[in-house]
Protein backbone atom coordinates (compact mmCIF):
# COMPACT_ATOMS: atom_id res chain seq x y z
CA UNK A 1 0.00 0.00 0.00
CA UNK A 2 2.73 2.47 0.46
CA UNK A 3 4.49 1.71 -2.72
CA UNK A 4 1.16 2.64 -4.42
CA UNK A 5 0.72 5.67 -1.98
CA UNK A 6 3.79 7.04 -3.07
CA UNK A 7 2.76 6.45 -7.57
CA UNK A 8 -0.38 8.16 -6.37
CA UNK A 9 1.59 11.15 -4.86
CA UNK A 10 3.61 10.86 -8.36
CA UNK A 11 0.08 11.06 -10.28
CA UNK A 12 -1.34 13.69 -8.34
CA UNK A 13 1.84 16.10 -8.97
CA UNK A 14 1.76 15.46 -12.69
CA UNK A 15 -1.98 16.28 -12.78
CA UNK A 16 -1.48 19.21 -10.79
CA UNK A 17 -2.40 19.13 -7.41
CA UNK A 18 0.61 20.31 -6.29
CA UNK A 19 0.01 20.64 -2.33
CA UNK A 20 -2.04 17.50 -2.12
CA UNK A 21 1.45 15.03 -4.11
CA UNK A 22 3.45 17.02 -1.66
CA UNK A 23 1.57 16.33 1.39
CA UNK A 24 1.13 12.49 0.59
CA UNK A 25 4.58 12.08 -0.53
CA UNK A 26 6.35 13.51 2.70
CA UNK A 27 3.83 11.01 4.41
CA UNK A 28 4.52 8.16 2.70
CA UNK A 29 8.87 9.00 3.19
CA UNK A 30 8.04 8.52 6.68
CA UNK A 31 6.48 5.67 6.72
CA UNK A 32 9.32 4.19 4.70
CA UNK A 33 12.00 5.85 6.39
CA UNK A 34 10.59 4.14 9.95
CA UNK A 35 9.97 0.66 8.20
CA UNK A 36 12.98 0.11 6.03
CA UNK A 37 15.76 2.87 6.54
CA UNK A 38 17.01 5.94 4.28
CA UNK A 39 18.81 3.69 1.95
CA UNK A 40 15.79 0.95 0.83
CA UNK A 41 15.19 1.54 -2.72
CA UNK A 42 11.44 2.62 -2.15
CA UNK A 43 12.56 4.85 1.01
CA UNK A 44 15.44 6.56 -1.97
CA UNK A 45 12.53 7.06 -4.37
CA UNK A 46 10.31 8.56 -2.24
CA UNK A 47 12.54 11.39 -1.30
CA UNK A 48 13.64 12.24 -4.88
CA UNK A 49 9.47 12.48 -4.93
CA UNK A 50 9.89 14.90 -2.13
CA UNK A 51 12.75 16.61 -3.40
CA UNK A 52 10.65 17.23 -6.56
CA UNK A 53 7.63 18.63 -4.54
CA UNK A 54 9.66 20.83 -2.28
CA UNK A 55 11.01 22.57 -6.02
CA UNK A 56 7.60 23.11 -7.08
CA UNK A 57 6.74 24.64 -3.86
CA UNK A 58 9.34 27.27 -4.01
CA UNK A 59 11.19 25.63 -1.21
CA UNK A 60 14.66 25.55 -3.58
CA UNK A 61 16.94 24.99 -0.74
CA UNK A 62 15.04 21.92 0.86
CA UNK A 63 14.76 20.77 -2.92
CA UNK A 64 18.47 21.01 -3.05
CA UNK A 65 19.57 19.49 0.36
CA UNK A 66 16.94 16.16 0.17
CA UNK A 67 18.44 16.03 -3.74
CA UNK A 68 22.03 15.72 -2.55
CA UNK A 69 21.23 13.45 0.45
CA UNK A 70 19.64 11.06 -2.16
CA UNK A 71 21.75 11.48 -4.97
CA UNK A 72 24.70 10.38 -2.57
CA UNK A 73 22.51 7.53 -0.93
CA UNK A 74 21.69 6.23 -5.13
CA UNK A 75 25.53 6.35 -5.36
CA UNK A 76 26.32 4.38 -2.74
CA UNK A 77 23.62 1.59 -3.04
CA UNK A 78 23.13 1.10 -6.85
CA UNK A 79 26.57 3.20 -8.53
CA UNK A 80 26.82 6.15 -10.78
CA UNK A 81 25.34 4.58 -13.79
CA UNK A 82 22.09 3.05 -12.38
CA UNK A 83 18.76 4.87 -14.07
CA UNK A 84 17.96 5.96 -10.79
CA UNK A 85 20.71 7.94 -9.92
CA UNK A 86 20.85 9.17 -13.03
CA UNK A 87 17.24 10.38 -12.78
CA UNK A 88 18.59 11.66 -9.04
CA UNK A 89 20.82 13.50 -10.46
CA UNK A 90 18.49 15.24 -13.05
CA UNK A 91 15.88 16.77 -10.81
CA UNK A 92 18.82 18.16 -8.58
CA UNK A 93 20.54 19.74 -11.74
CA UNK A 94 16.88 21.83 -12.38
CA UNK A 95 17.17 22.63 -9.00
CA UNK A 96 20.82 23.95 -9.26
CA UNK A 97 19.46 26.08 -12.39
CA UNK A 98 16.62 27.55 -10.61
CA UNK A 99 19.08 28.43 -7.94
CA UNK A 100 21.87 30.11 -10.22
CA UNK A 101 24.04 27.04 -10.50
CA UNK A 102 23.94 27.23 -14.11
CA UNK A 103 27.20 26.07 -15.20
CA UNK A 104 26.98 23.17 -12.13
CA UNK A 105 23.93 22.18 -13.78
CA UNK A 106 24.79 21.86 -17.28
CA UNK A 107 27.77 19.61 -16.17
CA UNK A 108 25.78 17.48 -14.46
CA UNK A 109 23.32 16.78 -16.59
CA UNK A 110 25.89 16.77 -19.51
CA UNK A 111 27.45 14.09 -17.67
CA UNK A 112 23.73 12.53 -16.68
CA UNK A 113 22.77 13.28 -20.72
CA UNK A 114 25.70 11.23 -21.90
CA UNK A 115 25.09 8.22 -19.46
CA UNK A 116 21.58 7.74 -20.26
CA UNK A 117 22.18 7.65 -24.22
CA UNK A 118 24.73 4.75 -23.64
CA UNK A 119 22.79 2.64 -20.96
CA UNK A 120 18.91 3.46 -22.29
CA UNK A 121 19.58 4.68 -25.74
CA UNK A 122 18.99 8.29 -27.09
CA UNK A 123 15.43 7.35 -27.48
CA UNK A 124 14.49 6.56 -23.83
CA UNK A 125 12.13 8.80 -22.52
CA UNK A 126 14.13 9.14 -19.58
CA UNK A 127 17.41 10.24 -22.07
CA UNK A 128 14.69 12.78 -23.64
CA UNK A 129 13.32 14.59 -20.31
CA UNK A 130 17.30 14.97 -19.58
CA UNK A 131 17.79 16.14 -23.27
CA UNK A 132 14.94 18.93 -22.80
CA UNK A 133 16.73 19.49 -19.25
CA UNK A 134 19.96 20.12 -21.09
CA UNK A 135 18.76 22.74 -23.37
CA UNK A 136 17.69 24.60 -20.44
CA UNK A 137 20.50 24.92 -18.75
CA UNK A 138 22.31 25.84 -22.24
CA UNK A 139 19.14 28.44 -22.81
CA UNK A 140 20.18 30.12 -19.30
CA UNK A 141 23.88 30.35 -20.48
CA UNK A 142 22.99 32.54 -23.13
CA UNK A 143 23.81 30.05 -25.88
CA UNK A 144 20.82 30.05 -27.76
CA UNK A 145 21.69 28.69 -30.49
CA UNK A 146 22.79 25.46 -28.99
CA UNK A 147 19.74 25.66 -26.96
CA UNK A 148 17.81 25.47 -30.09
CA UNK A 149 19.35 22.88 -31.89
CA UNK A 150 19.20 20.36 -28.90
CA UNK A 151 15.85 20.92 -28.16
CA UNK A 152 15.17 20.39 -32.29
CA UNK A 153 16.83 17.15 -32.10
CA UNK A 154 14.96 16.05 -28.71
CA UNK A 155 11.26 17.53 -30.44
CA UNK A 156 11.54 15.24 -33.16
CA UNK A 157 12.83 12.19 -31.12
CA UNK A 158 9.63 12.76 -28.70
CA UNK A 159 7.15 12.99 -31.02
CA UNK A 160 8.38 9.97 -32.63
CA UNK A 161 8.75 8.06 -29.47
CA UNK A 162 6.24 9.37 -27.28
CA UNK A 163 3.86 11.38 -29.33
CA UNK A 164 2.94 14.85 -30.59
CA UNK A 165 0.61 15.41 -27.47
CA UNK A 166 2.66 13.90 -24.58
CA UNK A 167 3.71 15.95 -21.52
CA UNK A 168 7.01 15.57 -21.74
CA UNK A 169 7.05 16.50 -25.76
CA UNK A 170 4.92 19.78 -25.12
CA UNK A 171 7.22 21.11 -22.74
CA UNK A 172 10.16 20.66 -25.12
CA UNK A 173 8.14 22.04 -27.83
CA UNK A 174 7.01 25.00 -25.80
CA UNK A 175 11.03 25.43 -24.91
CA UNK A 176 11.79 25.49 -28.47
CA UNK A 177 9.46 28.77 -29.32
CA UNK A 178 11.37 30.35 -26.71
CA UNK A 179 14.38 29.51 -28.08
CA UNK A 180 13.17 31.20 -31.46
CA UNK A 181 12.26 33.82 -29.48
CA UNK A 182 15.41 34.39 -28.29
CA UNK A 183 17.04 34.27 -31.25
CA UNK A 184 14.82 36.86 -32.91
CA UNK A 185 13.05 34.33 -35.18
CA UNK A 186 9.72 35.48 -33.38
CA UNK A 187 7.24 34.59 -36.64
CA UNK A 188 8.18 30.73 -36.41
CA UNK A 189 8.35 31.03 -32.79
CA UNK A 190 4.67 32.69 -31.99
CA UNK A 191 3.59 29.74 -34.43
CA UNK A 192 4.77 26.99 -32.50
CA UNK A 193 4.06 28.64 -29.46
CA UNK A 194 0.41 28.81 -30.31
CA UNK A 195 -0.06 24.98 -31.92
CA UNK A 196 1.98 23.76 -28.14
CA UNK A 197 -0.57 26.06 -26.04
CA UNK A 198 -3.99 24.53 -27.68
CA UNK A 199 -2.00 21.10 -27.20
CA UNK A 200 -1.29 22.00 -23.37
CA UNK A 201 -4.85 23.09 -22.72
CA UNK A 202 -6.79 19.74 -24.45
CA UNK A 203 -4.47 17.77 -22.60
CA UNK A 204 -3.45 19.25 -19.42
CA UNK A 205 -6.54 21.67 -18.81
CA UNK A 206 -6.78 25.73 -18.49
CA UNK A 207 -5.65 25.30 -14.52
CA UNK A 208 -2.95 23.13 -14.71
CA UNK A 209 0.66 24.53 -13.36
CA UNK A 210 2.26 23.63 -16.26
CA UNK A 211 -0.20 25.34 -18.43
CA UNK A 212 -0.23 28.40 -16.12
CA UNK A 213 3.24 28.44 -16.87
CA UNK A 214 3.36 28.37 -20.35
CA UNK A 215 0.81 30.99 -20.67
CA UNK A 216 3.52 33.31 -18.77
CA UNK A 217 6.00 32.18 -21.28
CA UNK A 218 8.55 29.65 -18.41
CA UNK A 219 10.79 27.50 -19.85
CA UNK A 220 9.41 23.96 -19.03
CA UNK A 221 11.31 21.53 -16.48
CA UNK A 222 10.80 17.58 -16.72
CA UNK A 223 10.62 16.09 -13.55
CA UNK A 224 12.40 12.13 -13.84
CA UNK A 225 10.29 10.35 -11.62
CA UNK A 226 12.12 6.73 -10.48
CA UNK A 227 11.07 3.79 -12.56
CA UNK A 228 9.67 2.08 -9.32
Amino acid sequence: MTRAARNLAVARRKAGDHDGAHKLAEETLAKFRVRYGDEYPDTMAAAINVAVDLRHAGDLDGARDLGRQTLDRYLKVFGDRHPQTLSAASNLAIVLRLMGDTREAYKSDLATLAALETTLGPDHPLTLTCATNLASDLSALGQHQAAYERDSDTLERSRRTLGEDHPSTLACSLNLALDLRALGRVQEADKIHADTMARIRRVLGERHPATLNALQSIRADCDMDPLL
